[in-house]
Protein backbone atom coordinates (compact mmCIF):
# COMPACT_ATOMS: atom_id res chain seq x y z
CA UNK A 1 0.00 0.00 0.00
CA UNK A 2 3.08 2.27 0.88
CA UNK A 3 4.75 1.58 -2.70
CA UNK A 4 1.32 2.60 -4.62
CA UNK A 5 0.80 5.49 -2.76
CA UNK A 6 4.70 6.37 -3.49
CA UNK A 7 3.86 5.81 -6.89
CA UNK A 8 0.50 7.22 -7.40
CA UNK A 9 2.22 10.98 -5.81
CA UNK A 10 5.55 10.68 -7.87
CA UNK A 11 2.96 10.31 -10.83
CA UNK A 12 0.61 13.61 -9.87
CA UNK A 13 4.46 15.06 -9.41
CA UNK A 14 5.76 14.43 -13.15
CA UNK A 15 2.20 15.06 -14.64
CA UNK A 16 2.10 18.38 -12.88
CA UNK A 17 5.17 19.72 -13.72
CA UNK A 18 4.96 19.46 -17.64
CA UNK A 19 3.71 22.91 -19.35
CA UNK A 20 1.09 22.12 -21.64
CA UNK A 21 2.45 23.92 -25.21
CA UNK A 22 0.67 27.01 -26.33
CA UNK A 23 -0.05 27.74 -29.41
CA UNK A 24 -1.01 31.42 -30.75
CA UNK A 25 0.48 34.13 -32.83
CA UNK A 26 4.62 34.58 -32.45
CA UNK A 27 4.89 37.41 -34.66
CA UNK A 28 5.28 41.02 -33.03
CA UNK A 29 4.03 42.43 -35.78
CA UNK A 30 0.49 41.11 -35.74
CA UNK A 31 -2.41 42.41 -33.94
CA UNK A 32 -3.03 39.19 -32.16
CA UNK A 33 0.61 38.87 -30.69
CA UNK A 34 0.49 36.68 -27.92
CA UNK A 35 3.79 36.25 -25.80
CA UNK A 36 3.00 33.67 -23.94
CA UNK A 37 2.61 30.98 -27.06
CA UNK A 38 5.25 28.66 -27.15
CA UNK A 39 4.53 27.93 -31.09
CA UNK A 40 3.05 29.75 -34.29
CA UNK A 41 -0.18 27.84 -34.65
CA UNK A 42 -0.59 30.19 -37.81
CA UNK A 43 -3.28 32.75 -36.40
CA UNK A 44 -1.12 35.57 -36.88
CA UNK A 45 -3.11 39.11 -38.82
CA UNK A 46 0.17 40.75 -39.56
CA UNK A 47 -0.77 44.58 -39.32
CA UNK A 48 -0.01 45.22 -42.57
CA UNK A 49 -2.54 42.82 -44.22
CA UNK A 50 -5.19 45.41 -44.22
CA UNK A 51 -2.85 48.24 -45.90
CA UNK A 52 -1.87 45.68 -49.28
CA UNK A 53 -3.93 45.60 -52.34
CA UNK A 54 -4.40 47.47 -55.82
CA UNK A 55 -5.57 51.37 -55.15
CA UNK A 56 -6.99 53.93 -57.11
CA UNK A 57 -4.82 57.03 -55.66
CA UNK A 58 -6.31 60.42 -55.72
CA UNK A 59 -3.70 62.90 -54.80
CA UNK A 60 -4.23 66.36 -53.85
CA UNK A 61 -0.99 68.68 -54.02
CA UNK A 62 -0.97 72.31 -56.32
CA UNK A 63 -3.51 70.34 -58.58
CA UNK A 64 -5.00 66.86 -58.27
CA UNK A 65 -3.45 63.73 -59.59
CA UNK A 66 -5.16 60.12 -60.17
CA UNK A 67 -3.48 57.27 -60.81
CA UNK A 68 -2.81 53.60 -59.97
CA UNK A 69 -0.75 52.69 -56.82
CA UNK A 70 -0.27 49.37 -55.26
CA UNK A 71 0.85 48.68 -51.76
CA UNK A 72 2.68 45.13 -51.43
CA UNK A 73 4.51 42.83 -48.58
CA UNK A 74 8.17 44.08 -48.05
CA UNK A 75 10.81 41.75 -47.51
CA UNK A 76 12.90 43.48 -44.90
CA UNK A 77 10.76 42.28 -41.87
CA UNK A 78 6.73 41.33 -40.72
CA UNK A 79 5.59 45.14 -41.01
CA UNK A 80 7.64 46.11 -43.82
CA UNK A 81 5.17 47.30 -46.96
CA UNK A 82 6.23 48.75 -50.45
CA UNK A 83 4.36 51.44 -51.80
CA UNK A 84 4.38 50.86 -55.89
CA UNK A 85 3.97 53.64 -58.01
CA UNK A 86 4.00 56.50 -54.88
CA UNK A 87 2.93 60.23 -56.14
CA UNK A 88 2.63 58.78 -59.58
CA UNK A 89 6.69 59.33 -60.04
CA UNK A 90 7.32 55.75 -60.64
CA UNK A 91 8.87 54.88 -57.57
CA UNK A 92 8.66 52.09 -54.99
CA UNK A 93 8.91 53.94 -51.55
CA UNK A 94 9.64 51.90 -48.16
CA UNK A 95 6.91 52.44 -45.41
CA UNK A 96 6.47 50.32 -42.17
CA UNK A 97 2.84 49.12 -40.54
CA UNK A 98 2.06 49.45 -37.32
CA UNK A 99 -1.08 48.71 -36.21
CA UNK A 100 -3.74 51.44 -38.15
CA UNK A 101 -0.45 53.65 -39.47
CA UNK A 102 1.87 53.47 -41.77
CA UNK A 103 5.45 55.45 -41.38
CA UNK A 104 6.87 56.54 -44.33
CA UNK A 105 11.10 56.80 -43.52
CA UNK A 106 12.53 60.16 -45.17
CA UNK A 107 13.90 58.77 -49.25
CA UNK A 108 15.59 60.26 -52.08
CA UNK A 109 15.48 59.26 -55.82
CA UNK A 110 17.08 60.18 -58.94
CA UNK A 111 14.38 59.93 -61.76
CA UNK A 112 14.78 58.45 -65.11
CA UNK A 113 13.91 62.35 -66.87
CA UNK A 114 17.20 63.69 -64.67
CA UNK A 115 15.21 65.07 -61.92
CA UNK A 116 15.55 64.73 -57.84
CA UNK A 117 12.83 63.84 -55.55
CA UNK A 118 12.97 63.56 -51.93
CA UNK A 119 9.98 62.53 -49.34
CA UNK A 120 10.25 62.99 -45.92
CA UNK A 121 7.41 62.94 -43.16
CA UNK A 122 5.22 60.40 -44.76
CA UNK A 123 2.88 59.14 -42.07
CA UNK A 124 -0.55 57.27 -43.21
CA UNK A 125 -3.50 55.56 -41.76
CA UNK A 126 -6.14 52.86 -42.44
CA UNK A 127 -9.55 53.99 -42.72
CA UNK A 128 -12.75 52.65 -43.62
CA UNK A 129 -11.33 50.12 -46.42
CA UNK A 130 -9.14 53.20 -47.36
CA UNK A 131 -5.16 53.99 -47.29
CA UNK A 132 -5.22 58.05 -46.29
CA UNK A 133 -1.08 59.23 -46.71
CA UNK A 134 0.07 62.77 -46.07
CA UNK A 135 3.30 63.72 -46.88
CA UNK A 136 6.16 66.23 -47.92
CA UNK A 137 8.69 66.07 -50.80
CA UNK A 138 10.81 68.22 -53.34
CA UNK A 139 10.91 68.08 -56.66
CA UNK A 140 14.20 69.32 -58.06
CA UNK A 141 14.09 71.53 -54.88
CA UNK A 142 10.91 72.94 -55.23
CA UNK A 143 8.70 72.06 -52.37
CA UNK A 144 4.95 71.10 -51.80
CA UNK A 145 2.65 68.89 -49.15
CA UNK A 146 0.34 66.22 -50.65
CA UNK A 147 -2.11 63.85 -49.41
CA UNK A 148 -3.44 60.32 -51.16
CA UNK A 149 -6.31 58.47 -50.67
CA UNK A 150 -6.33 55.41 -51.83
CA UNK A 151 -9.08 53.50 -52.85
CA UNK A 152 -9.57 49.59 -53.55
Amino acid sequence: MKNAFVLITLLLFVLSSCEVDRGGCTVWASHNFNPEADFDDGSCDLWRSKFLGDFNAVEKCANFYEYPMQIVSGVIDFDHIIIQNFGDFGINLNARASGEAIIIDNQSFGLPNGAFLEVWNGVGKFEGGDVIINYEYTYNGNPDICSITAVR
